[in-house]
């Protein structure tokens, strides 16, 4: 019994950090839910940034050069890895120079170059989706679409905790 109640506690308290996340993403947002729709058009963003920190570590151990496996991650969304290669090197240069002129690079930096990433690169992943034959959006099947919304007038989700 007291296995099923420390379970059903931690299990609580997970939720509620989750939801405590969410609520603090959303205050910095300034809004007051993430539609699905958002959270689908912002998806292709989040593979580039992934894709390209993990290029740019594994560039960071292996003397700047990415690794096979993220070559193939920017091959499959569609990204040329000679451009995200170069765009790596740049960085790294960058990083270097403040150095050597006794600067820190910060890991804002970083987020910021990665965002700029995103923002060049995006797009290649859903033309190379559409060129193969595949929708990386697709609005019919949002689960808004796909749910009954007679009583959400807005066709938002409710996302009340």
């Amino acid at each position: 019994m007291s296995n099923i109640q420390n379970s059903m506690t931690g299990a609580i308290r997970k939720m509620n950090f989750f939801t405590n996340q969410y609520k603090s993403i959303l205050k910095k947002l300034g809004k007051e839910d993430i539609t699905e729709e958002e959270y689908e058009k912002e998806e292709s963003n989040y593979h580039v940034m992934t894709c390209m920190k993990q290029g740019l570590n594994a560039a960071r151990a292996r003397g700047g050069v990415i690794d096979e496996g993220n070559l193939i991650y920017l091959f499959d969304m569609g990204i040329n890895s000679a451009q995200a290669q170069a765009e790596i090197y740049a960085y790294l240069k960058m990083e270097n120079d403040m150095m050597a002129e006794g600067k820190v690079p910060t890991h804002e930096m970083t987020m910021q170059w990665l965002e700029a990433c995103a923002a060049k690169f995006s797009k290649d992943a859903e033309a190379f989706a559409e060129r193969r034959g595949f929708k990386l959006y697709d609005e019919e099947s949002l689960n808004t679409k796909l749910i009954d919304n007679k009583d959400k007038t807005n066709g938002k989700q409710d996302n009340k905790v």
